[in-house]
C-alpha cells in the first residue's frame, strides 16, 4: 500500500469531505454496512484515506 493509501483521517476530516457534520459521520459508520469502518490507533479513531476515496468511487459507480 502506497504511504497516500496509509494516511489517516479523524471525522472532522471525512465529515468535511462528504459536506456533512460529524453526527452524520458517525450515523453512517453504524447504520450503513457499505460505508468504511473506522480503525483504532493508540486510541485514536481513525479512517484510512484509501477506504473513504474507494468508497466514494463505489458509491459513484453504482449511481451511474
Amino acid at each position: 500500500m502506497k504511504m497516500e493509501e496509509q494516511m489517516l483521517l479523524t471525522d472532522q476530516e471525512v465529515a468535511n469531505i462528504f459536506g456533512v457534520s460529524r453526527t452524520t459521520i458517525w450515523n453512517w459508520t453504524r447504520d450503513n454496512s457499505d460505508f468504511p469502518s473506522p480503525r483504532k490507533f493508540g486510541g485514536a479513531t481513525r479512517w484510512l484515506v484509501k477506504d473513504v476515496y474507494d468508497y466514494i468511487d463505489k458509491a459513484g459507480r453504482d449511481d451511474g
